[in-house]
């Protein structure tokens, strides 16, 4: 009986043996595939941003290009004025019942004297030409 069942345990050791060892080149070649796919990807998207840095160059070797990156870098040809503008603020959190209703600061008396926009470049256009600014107030000459 026990000569049977060292058979059995033996046969079943090899079986589990001969299995893994067939198993093995399928297991590797599945990480390989795995890998040559990675890698694929990875090519591709190296390759899309070369194009990408490639038609930059392109267009970067033009004078067009050239003044649009000078001007994103802040650039300003001789006899122009740079004239930069801070950021808005953030809006204020919705949840401050106080500040959710109400206008942002000088909306409400901008929009009475004819917008911000406007108003902003009348006062650019004063102050190139160095002028006073004249006080105008809502209803009044």
């Amino acid at each position: 009986m026990a000569k049977r069942l060292f058979l059995c345990l033996g046969a079943a050791a090899a079986l589990v043996w001969l299995t893994c060892a067939a198993l093995r080149p399928y297991l590797l070649d599945r990480e390989e595939v795995a890998a040559i796919r990675r890698l694929s990807a990875e090519v591709a998207a190296v390759e899309a941003q070369n194009d990408a840095l490639r038609r930059r160059i392109a267009v970067l070797k033009t004078p067009k290009g050239i003044e649009v990156e000078a001007r994103r870098l802040g650039w300003v040809q001789p006899g122009e004025i740079l004239i930069q503008t801070s950021e808005e603020p953030p809006p204020p959190p919705a949840s401050d019942p106080e500040t959710a209703d109400k206008p942002p600061l000088g909306a409400v008396q901008a929009a009475r004297e004819g917008g911000f926009l406007r108003q902003t470049l009348e006062r650019l256009s004063r102050a190139l030409r160095h002028e006073r600014p004249v006080e105008s107030r809502p209803g009044k000459p």
